[in-house]
């Protein structure tokens, strides 16, 4: 083999060698490495917007979300501390579920759910 065609071939390799050492992005639509999730701590950071609903069944509720967790506010002083539903559905609303107390939110309309009552549909003025 001459001299330079050995050379080619030597560079070629090493280009390979090095290439096959190189770590390549995950697949478009694979799995890749897990986003990173917020923390609370971080997450608290940001100021929990407040809002004021009035419900068709008379109740009025006060919803402070923050992204992570939704303090719901009850007119009789009572606060559930909710945390934040993931949803599978790319509605645009917040969901914000607990054991026996539920709230689904988007713009200036709430749905609210109780155990033992019906859903009530609750505005913002």
């Amino acid at each position: 083999m001459k001299p330079a065609a050995y050379r080619i071939v030597r560079l070629t390799l090493i280009a390979l060698s090095l290439a096959a050492c190189s770590r390549s992005p995950a697949p478009e639509g694979g799995a890749a490495e897990p986003a990173e999730r917020p923390v609370p701590e971080r997450a608290s950071d940001a100021a929990a917007d407040s809002v004021l609903y009035a419900c068709n069944d008379g109740a009025a509720i006060e919803i402070a979300a923050d992204g992570l967790k939704a303090i719901v506010s009850l007119e009789d002083g009572r606060k559930f501390s909710l945390p934040r539903a993931e949803s599978a559905s790319k509605g645009g609303g917040d969901a914000f579920v607990g054991d026996a107390f539920s709230v689904l939110r988007q713009g200036r309309s709430a749905q609210l759910h109780r155990d033992g009552h019906d859903a009530a549909d609750c505005t913002s003025p």
